[in-house]
Parts: structure tokens; C-alpha cells; sequence
């Protein structure tokens, strides 16, 4: 699956969203592999991400996210493949970078070369998210053997209303990871 040089507006829930879940009499997941989202453009996502990542893996590169709750999700599950996420520039009023539910399974990830800035939010967007603490990049439930890495990423909180972290491990992090 191959996600290229797309311009994006609104929408209030996923602008780009590559998935592995699907309903068919009940939950199903077949895992994607070497997924490539590159060189898009999304502004102004009313809510949730604007890049997910789920049940998948890949690489996602070169984007420009401006004025997102969440700028990128990656949410692996137990897929083995690999991914990177580097190059893409980001602002968001709630999190930049979103990494959770990396089961034991789940393969290897690179966050690298990101820049990711806070920004206030915009009229329509999700009231939810407003002074709420705001994170560059965050990880919950990660219990992959593999791990994630964080590299060379630029992080400036300052835009952000509410409490700010900058790097948040949050729960459920394995021994492991």
C-alpha cells in the first residue's frame, strides 16, 4: 500500500488511515506489511489523528501535518513487520507522535528526524483534547521485545495550552521493550 503526495483537509475523524481491522461477522485482522505513506499533507484534522498507523507496519516520511490532535498514531498490535517514521514535520494540540498498542509480538520501530511543534488548536476542533497535557511523542502499552526507538527528533512544546511533556512513557511498558 503506497500513500503519496495527497493534500488533505478536515475531516473529523482519520485523514489517512492504513489498517489491518476490519469488521466481517465479528473483528479481523490481517496484518499489512511495507506500507509507505510519503510526502502528503494534511492541515487542519477535526479530531483523533491525522496519519494512523494500525495493525500495520512501514514507513512514514517526508509528511507535513499542520494543526492535528494527534499529528501521527502508530498502533502496531502483533505486527512483526518494522517501521520508521522520520523526516515528517508536525503540529498538533495534542500529541505529535502517538506509539501504543505494541504487542509482545510486534516488530522493531524508529521514530527519527521529526520536527514536532504544539500548536492551540483551531475553531471545530475535538473539545476534548483543549488543556489536556500535551506530549511530543508518547508511548503507551508498549510490550514488544523489539522495542521502538526515538532519534533526532526536534520537539517545541511551547504553542501548547495546559500541562506539556516533551518524551512520555506513560503505562504498560514491558520490562523488554
Amino acid at each position: 500500500i503506497t500513500v503519496r503526495n495527497n493534500n488533505i483537509e478536515g475531516f473529523n475523524r482519520v485523514q489517512i488511515l492504513v489498517t489491518s481491522s476490519y469488521y466481517d461477522d465479528g473483528w479481523k485482522t490481517e496484518y499489512i506489511k511495507n506500507a509507505l505513506v510519503e510526502g502528503n499533507y494534511g492541515r487542519n484534522a477535526l479530531g483523533y489523528s491525522a496519519i494512523y498507523i494500525q495493525g500495520a507496519s512501514g514507513i512514514v516520511r517526508d509528511n507535513v501535518v499542520e494543526n492535528a490532535p494527534r499529528a501521527i498514531q502508530i498502533q502496531p498490535y502483533a505486527n512483526t513487520g518494522t517501521g520508521t517514521v522520520e523526516n515528517n514535520t508536525l503540529s498538533a494540540y495534542w500529541t505529535g507522535i502517538f506509539y501504543n498498542g505494541a504487542e509482545k509480538a510486534a516488530g522493531k520501530w524508529e521514530i527519527l528526524n521529526n520536527t514536532i511543534t504544539a500548536t492551540e488548536g483551531t475553531m471545530g476542533s475535538t473539545p476534548v483534547y483543549t488543556n489536556e497535557t500535551w506530549a511530543g511523542l508518547e508511548v503507551i502499552g508498549l510490550k514488544s521485545n523489539e522495542g521502538v526507538l526515538f532519534s533526532g527528533n526536534k520537539i517545541d512544546g511551547q504553542g501548547a495550552t495546559g500541562i506539556t511533556r516533551g518524551i512520555a512513557m506513560v503505562s504498560g511498558i514491558a520490562d523488554t521493550a
